[in-house]
């Protein structure tokens, strides 16, 4: 419940950035709330829809700004789909069909590609759009890389090894 009301309270906080969980819990909440609105007055849900829209939108900038993108990401898919379907419309329809599938198909991977971005891990560090939010600190501290290793797979010891060149037995 606390974070579909940080949600609410972000309504037009396009600056921040948002954590996985509080992107969904309040995307799903809001989603169910208009599914269910609708069910009961199709008036009354399309007057949730359109109050929801800003909020969910707000929170998906959020959330690519947590993940280190830009929100203006979000356009995108939009742009190509409207004008890939803008082209459709034209007297030469044939000659724009294969054009305006080509950048519907892009804005559908852009839609699929964002939609990835809100279910990834956030940044784990502050980032352009402000600090790790407090309820991730702990679960963002850097994992521990790897020690690196040679292409026979022997430990360098530092990054003169990287492009030393090892005379001897293969």
């Amino acid at each position: 419940w606390e974070l579909y009301k940080s949600g609410l309270k972000k309504y037009f906080d396009f600056r921040s950035r948002s954590s996985r969980k509080e992107f969904w819990v309040f995307v799903l909440a809001t989603q169910l709330s208009v599914v269910l609105l609708t069910a009961a007055d199709p008036m009354l849900g399309t007057a949730a829809a359109l109050f929801a829209f800003i909020p969910t939108l707000s929170a998906t900038v959020r959330r690519l700004h947590d993940r280190g993108y830009s929100g203006w990401w979000i356009a995108l898919p939009y742009a190509l789909i409207f004008v890939g379907t803008g082209l459709l419309s034209t007297e030469d329809e044939e000659t724009y069909s294969i054009a305006s599938k080509v950048l519907d198909a892009a804005g559908l991977l852009a839609l699929l590609w964002i939609w990835l971005q809100t279910f990834l891990r956030s940044f784990p560090r502050e980032n352009p759009w402000g600090p790790v939010p407090d309820n991730l600190k702990k679960d963002c501290a850097p994992a521990l890389p790897a020690p690196l290793k040679d292409l026979r797979g022997a430990p360098l010891e530092g990054p003169e090894d990287a492009v030393k060149p090892r005379l001897g037995k293969h």
